[in-house]
């Protein structure tokens, strides 16, 4: 891979490599901290294989979290049952270290277009395979999700902690405005070809209309979105705000 000695950074590096390594029937993303299971990639790829290759599909795994130690702390957040494209719009049930993609997924990705707009790996794949593909969820744990004390992502925070990054960065920052353009640039690179009821949820979700009556209606929206009630008052909230 050239990237003409420049450091690509997060997510670009992920798209670049995914970009200009040789084919393969299956892909998987892996960062330095991530845990695989000796069983992972067999098992991973057991559940790819009951889907049609000219599908874009992806599985993805269970996963505990541990701290910098390797010592256990707690079991991640599996969404294992019920997962659906609605339940994934905000929230990456999915992780990057947890999944694995086939040749359809990647060969639907429009690098040229992804490639510069900060658009997340993990978030992107998962859309994609919820919305235009298959996603095979594997109830096995096969990843560890070690996480630093100092981790800026709030998988190993306090509910304090974690009030205060949600102020911080989505109240006064603008990474939901960034993750709400994600979703804009999703909806405009599938568009033809989603179904009736994604690109019906699409319309609410992913435009720029902040009026009065947009955000109401996401505001009722009866479907959950968010895996925690605390997650879903606050989205509610940001979008009372006209933040996504």
């Amino acid at each position: 891979m050239d990237s003409c000695g420049r450091n690509l950074g997060y997510p670009d590096c992920f798209w670049e490599i995914l970009k200009n390594v040789p084919r393969a029937k299956y892909y998987c993303f892996c960062d330095q901290d991530d845990y695989w299971l000796p069983e992972k990639i067999e098992s991973s790829v057991k559940c790819l294989e009951k889907v049609d290759s000219t599908i874009p599909a992806m599985t993805y795994c269970a996963f505990d979290y541990y701290n910098q130690n390797m010592e256990y702390l707690r079991s991640g957040e599996n969404i294992l049952n019920n997962y659906s494209f609605e339940r994934g719009i905000y929230y990456t049930y999915a992780p990057g270290f947890t999944q694995m993609i086939n040749r359809a997924l990647v060969d639907s990705l429009d690098f040229d277009y992804i490639i510069g707009k900060n658009l997340a790996h993990d978030i992107w794949c998962q859309w994609i395979a919820t919305s235009i593909g298959k996603i095979v969820p594997n109830k096995t744990v096969l990843a560890k999700f070690r996480r630093h004390e100092s981790a800026v992502t709030s998988g190993n925070k306090s509910k304090l902690a974690s009030v205060k990054r949600w102020w911080t960065t989505e109240i006064c920052g603008d990474e939901m405005k960034k993750w709400h353009q994600s979703l804009c640039y999703f909806k405009k690179a599938y568009i033809n070809d989603f179904n009736d009821e994604t690109a019906s949820v699409l319309s609410l979700f992913a435009n720029e209309n902040k009026s009065f009556s947009n955000k109401i209606k996401k505001l009722f929206y009866p479907k959950k979105l968010k895996i925690t009630l605390g997650g879903e008052i606050a989205l509610r909230i940001l979008f009372l705000l006209g933040k996504c």
